[in-house]
């Protein structure tokens, strides 16, 4: 599929959303039946199209397409890649234990599971489970803090080990004291210095171009033009070679007999 050929077949797949909503929707009119159903498209049609235009848009194919076609470098946030989801959301918790979901909170003492998953779920240690702990936009103060911490963290890591050691704390201790027994506030700001931005024409410093993302996108690389299962949605058949190729495995293999874990999109 070309760059040039996309946008037609957007538009053809609303002409054939709107064709058949007028289908579906229209009953068999009585008497003069084209006239009929020449009113009724008349009437409703802006709406059916409204319809079928706002179903391709929601497609995760549209939108990362339209996120690269706007120059986005696809983000957290950005084209398809939202939060998430699940089926244990905030609203599932909300209902189980009776609070409103936009201002109802679940405090500890109203808890019915385990203490530790209480803790767990109580993200920002506020004593009740909220769905502000259930929130895991950019917008969520606990993503915030998390992303500023692993950016802290791994300047103390100074061999990315995943582990600060001694030597690396006291490393960075002699770093921000500059021969003094002790830092200051303004020594500590040493570490939330951003690099400079990149120069326009620097563009090894950049990331991929929108040409780049858009040959890997109608290409395959970047993404599937298929989305995937929806919550409840059952998985589909698959066969895939084993590591070594002597043999195939299906999903039908493990279908009532043990857990399966499937990771329908990954990247790294």
């Amino acid at each position: 599929m070309s760059p040039l050929r996309l946008p037609l077949s957007l538009m053809l797949t609303a002409l054939f959303l709107f064709v058949g909503r007028a289908s579906a929707d229209c009953e068999q009119p009585a008497g003069n039946g084209k006239e009929n159903l020449v009113k009724r498209i008349h009437k409703d049609g802006p709406r059916w199209l409204k319809d079928g235009l706002s179903w391709v848009c929601q497609r995760e194919f549209t939108e990362v397409l339209l996120a690269v076609l706007g120059g986005s470098t696809l983000g957290p946030g950005e084209g398809w890649f939202h939060s998430a989801q699940s089926r244990y959301s905030w609203k599932w918790l909300a209902d189980r234990y009776g609070v409103d979901p936009e201002e109802g909170k679940i405090t500890r003492a109203e808890w019915k599971g385990p203490a530790e998953l209480f803790e767990r779920l109580d993200r920002d240690g506020s004593g009740a489970i909220t769905a502000a702990d259930f929130d895991w936009t950019e917008r969520s103060p606990f993503v915030r803090q998390s992303m500023e911490a692993s950016r802290l963290f791994y300047k103390f890591d100074q061999n990315s080990n995943g582990r600060v050691s001694r030597r690396e704390w006291d490393n960075l201790f002699n770093k921000l004291a500059k021969g003094k027994d002790h830092f200051t506030p303004e020594d500590l700001r040493e570490l939330f210095k951003q690099p400079p931005p990149p120069k326009k024409k620097d563009k090894s410093a950049m990331g991929p171009s929108p040409a780049i993302l858009l040959q890997g996108l109608l290409t395959g690389e970047l993404g599937s033009f298929f989305e995937g299962p929806r919550i409840g949605e059952r998985a589909p058949a698959f066969k895939l070679p084993t590591h070594d190729g002597k043999k195939e495995i299906s999903l039908g293999q493990f279908r009532g007999q043990k857990p399966v874990v499937l990771i329908f999109g990954s990247f790294t």
